[in-house]
């Protein structure tokens, strides 16, 4: 390699010059103009040393590599993802749309275990939203009710249909609306009953009727009021009967 002094390679406007003599490590490479830094393997090796001291000790954490262990590098990546998070909320909520869409199993499936993980560890606070939304939807409510009885006493068929669901939240909603208008509680009652003595009902959409709910406690498994508008005519004696 032919010998060319540092003053020489500024003016030939060259990034290395070479003096043929042995560093401070003992090899004997080109060096650069710009520091006069020898570029032997040992030579960087200590550079870079250094430069990874000077960073922990004159700058916060942040980095793969200037980390002085894993487990502090995936701390500050997680802090610094949140942050970035919080100041692109818009950009988030795009990303997981997308991946929502991509993937509706297992967003499904991640949703369901982040739900049980809150319930599990904000018990009393979950109490409380349940509560409420019992309180607020009782419509709701009273459909679930109605299912959950109908299925319990194996009355709902096989072939209960998109209609059956409809006229039975349309009886739940009716029922809200007689409670608002008359002050008094209304149920959705069975004309023919699920467990008659003589003949069991179904809980189908013709099955369905809006009654008091003091008349359809009073009624239990009996067969009256089987045929639709049949109670209004009981509705003025029952109430006699019941405040006498």
């Amino acid at each position: 390699m032919k010998v060319i002094s540092r003053k020489e390679a500024i003016e030939k406007n060259l990034k290395y010059f070479f003096t043929g003599k042995p560093c401070k490590r003992g090899s004997i490479e080109k060096r650069v103009v710009r520091n006069s830094d020898c570029i032997c393997v040992a030579c960087s090796q200590a550079i870079k040393e250094m430069k990874r001291k000077s960073q922990l000790k004159c700058r916060p954490l942040k980095g793969r590599f200037i980390h002085p262990n894993e487990e502090s590098r995936k701390r500050a990546l997680k802090v610094s993802r949140k942050k970035w998070q919080d100041n692109n909320k818009d950009k988030v909520k795009v990303y997981k749309d997308r991946w929502a869409k991509a993937h509706p199993e297992k967003h499904v499936e991640g949703a369901a275990r982040r739900n049980k993980r809150w319930s599990d560890s904000n018990r009393a606070q979950n109490s409380l939203y349940a509560k409420k939304w019992r309180q607020d939807r009782k419509d709701l409510v009273n459909l679930y009710t109605i299912n959950r009885r109908a299925k319990r006493l194996s009355a709902t068929p096989s072939w209960f249909s998109e209609l059956d669901s409809f006229v039975l939240s349309q009886c739940t909603e009716l029922c809200v609306l007689r409670k608002n208008a008359t002050g008094f509680a209304w149920s959705i009652d069975h004309m023919i009953p699920l467990q008659g003595d003589a003949v069991c009902g179904l809980h189908v959409w013709n099955n369905f009727q809006v009654i008091p709910a003091k008349m359809n406690s009073s009624k239990r498994n009996k067969l009256i009021f089987m045929e639709p508008s049949e109670w209004i005519t009981s509705v003025e004696k029952y109430f006699q009967t019941t405040h006498a």
